[in-house]
């Protein structure tokens, strides 16, 4: 697996960098090539998931070994190693593909839309639904909100979506975030609990770790295992600091991002801004910032 993402990483990387010194191919041109490489992936990816979950596709080569997780009986994960790994690819690549539909018509594409989505469902992968669910309102809202008309709809929007947060918010919450079958506060899988013991962590602190947190690494070290949460893990690791920055980077550049393509009307800088709220909501319950190896969630974000 970390050497497909290896190998992946030094296949697709190189375009983002050509952007700046490649004059044949335009910026939106590269990025239609980089999102179809990514589509293209990810349906494959999917379908050896499937093969591999009705144990047609099983290999084994050394240490290394394909087949069903015993611990994610029920959900397909493929090469990708468990479900929540192809989750964060198939997300990324519902986006990508929609730039691509945005960019050129393309042939089948309720087609390919149906398998993505029926794939995301099969991973049983809720942060890749939250993460799409984030991205899919705030297209509509950069849509809509372009008149006053529209900007009035948004804000009708965001009060309704609060409201019903108030009503219903914390039964859903905690089913979508600290999963049924975890909700128990002695169950160590509880994301809650383990926000829980984090902020506790980080408040029993010095006045150093309050600013420059403990160290990178410092909270799986400590609590042996991850917080389930990359802006928590940021804030104990490396502080208040590290922490302000990290959320002023993700929402400038998303504002930036929107304020461009307003300006220019060009879909790279929606698309751009996009992807960045699919990876950081995405990672608002995962730990992928740092991440010593590659995963799509991260590589949306940047």
């Amino acid at each position: 697996k970390d050497f497909l993402y290896f190998a992946y990483w030094f296949s697709v990387l190189p375009l983002l960098f050509t952007s700046y010194i490649n004059y044949k191919y335009s910026v939106p041109e590269l990025l239609y090539l980089l999102c179809k490489s990514v589509v293209i992936f990810a349906v494959l990816s999917a379908i050896a998931a499937f093969l591999t979950f009705f144990g047609i596709l099983e290999y084994e080569f050394g240490a290394y070994v394909l087949k069903q997780n015993l611990w994610t009986a029920t959900r397909i994960h493929g090469y990708m190693g468990e479900p929540t790994a192809l989750g964060g690819l198939l997300g990324f690549s519902v986006i990508a593909f929609s730039y691509m539909n945005t960019t050129k018509k393309l042939n089948y594409k309720l087609l390919i839309y149906g398998f993505l989505f029926i794939s995301i469902v099969a991973a049983g992968s809720r942060n890749a639904m939250i993460g799409l669910i984030v991205v899919g309102l705030l297209g509509v809202m950069v849509e809509v909100a372009k008149s006053q008309i529209g900007k009035f709809f948004v804000g009708c929007l965001i009060g309704a979506v609060m409201v019903a947060i108030l009503l219903f918010g914390n039964e859903v919450f905690i089913e979508a975030v600290a999963r049924s079958n975890e909700i128990a506060e002695w169950n160590q899988d509880n994301r809650l609990l383990r926000w829980k013991i984090l902020i506790d962590m980080y408040t029993n602190g010095d006045i150093v770790s309050y600013l420059f947190g403990s160290g990178a690494g410092s909270f799986n070290q400590e609590h042996g295992a991850a917080a389930f949460n990359a802006s928590l893990e940021l804030l104990y690791n490396y502080g208040i600091l590290g922490f302000l920055l990290y959320q002023l980077l993700s929402i400038s550049s998303f504002y930036l991002g929107i304020k461009r393509y307003r300006l220019t009307g060009c879909v790279v800088y929606k698309y751009g801004s996009m992807f960045l709220a699919y990876g950081y909501s995405f990672s608002l319950f995962m730990s992928f910032f740092p991440a010593t190896d590659f995963n799509f969630p991260a590589f949306a974000f940047v």
